[in-house]
Formats: structure tokens, sequence, C-alpha cells
């Protein structure tokens, strides 16, 4: 929520997709829990996770290849007890948030 003056909520989500020019696809194990946007630009690579719900979680994301930047078949699912996955990355999300995460840059 916003008062006179302040940004409105989704302003942080709009400011952080300036300058990234390419959308590369995932699949979200349960999109209405929670959701992912993997954008691309020179080299740099960010991960907006969202939480729809009003429970704190923690995400992992599958199927990344940093050296090789083949983030393609990408899979974001919520880590719990009975989860095998082997997870590239974890993302804690907070709360009904939008979760930035940078990888670490690619290009040479």
């Amino acid at each position: 929520r916003s008062h006179p003056g302040e940004s409105f909520p989704v302003y942080a989500v709009f400011a952080g997709l300036a300058g990234f020019t390419h959308v590369r696809p995932c699949t979200s194990r349960d999109p209405a829990l929670y959701d992912a946007l993997i954008i691309e630009a020179e080299g740099s690579v960010r991960i907006l996770i969202a939480n729809f719900t009003a429970e704190p979680l923690s995400i992992i994301v599958s199927g990344l290849n940093i050296s090789g930047l083949n983030i393609s078949g990408l899979n974001i699912a919520g880590l719990n007890n009975e989860s095998h996955a082997s997870p590239d990355l974890t993302v804690e999300a907070s709360p009904y948030s939008v979760t930035f995460y940078d990888l670490p840059n690619t290009t040479p």
C-alpha cells in the first residue's frame, strides 16, 4: 500500500526489469503459490520470484548451468520435507513479495 508522494509497491518490480532485453522460460511447480520470471541482458541474468502466500517460502531453482548460461529449462519448486531435488539455487521469498536474485555475471 502506498501513501501520497510514495512510490506504488509495484514500482520496484518495474525498476527491476529496466535494462533487461530477453525473457527466458521457466516452470513453477505450483503457480498458485509462487511463480518466477527470468530475464537476461548482456551477460546478466536476474530471477524474479513472486510469493503469493502469507508465509515465507524457500524456493529451489534447478536446471541452471551458469557457466554455459543454459537456462531454457529452468524449474521452480517449493522446498519441503518431501523434496528430493538437488537445487542449483535456493531463494528465500518473503510473504506477498517479489524477490530478485541476480546470477553471477557470465560475461568472460
